[in-house]
């Protein structure tokens, strides 16, 4: 079953996105090395939506670039 990103509010965090996306496993996360764009904006597309990766260096948000996007792992 696919885990839903919430699109607004206090729930929406960069190592629970990472989570979802399946870049490790809930309760190993490893927020100090997170990087928005680097990590979550270039793994995007391992989002079961079908979204492309977003390229490092370029401008990205939480909410807007993850919100609402379906992923395999636990948020």
């Amino acid at each position: 079953m696919a885990t839903v990103i919430p699109a607004t509010g206090q729930m929406v965090s960069m190592g629970r996105i990472g989570s979802a996306l399946g870049l490790y496993t809930s309760g190993s996360i490893p927020t100090a090395s997170l990087k928005l764009n680097g990590t979550l904006g270039a793994n995007r597309n391992r989002s079961l939506s079908g979204v492309s990766a977003i390229t490092t260096g370029s401008q990205t948000k939480e909410s807007l670039n993850f919100g609402a996007l379906s992923g395999s792992g636990t948020y």
